[in-house]
């Protein structure tokens, strides 16, 4: 059996592929998001600190202090509610980039 970054059809994938298209959809000036696990950490989320949390974020133009916390914010909660439902899908989150696709 392979690992769940090489199994594309996995809940877990199918999850994080709309995580990242929802916030994408909810915010067109967003470029991408780079997350970050703490190394050497359990996933977990709920009442601990969170495990897995945005590094970095890009927009397509200047944005306010508040609407950059209200997309990270908005971003924590969605991975929160991800890997609270699929843990395995933090494996998966852990030292990721995602970006937006042009078409």
């Amino acid at each position: 059996m392979g690992s769940l970054r090489t199994e594309p059809d996995s809940p877990a994938a199918a999850g994080i592929a709309a995580l990242a298209a929802r916030l994408f959809e909810h915010h067109p000036d967003l470029q991408g998001f780079v997350l970050r696990g703490a190394d050497g950490l359990p996933i977990r989320t709920g009442d601990a600190e969170p495990q897995i949390f945005a590094a970095e974020v890009t927009f397509a133009r200047r944005v306010s202090g508040d609407e950059r916390n209200d997309v990270l914010v908005e971003l924590q909660l969605l991975l929160d509610e991800l890997v609270d439902a699929m843990p395995e899908a933090g494996l998966l989150l852990r030292d990721r980039t995602f970006a937006r696709t042009l078409h």
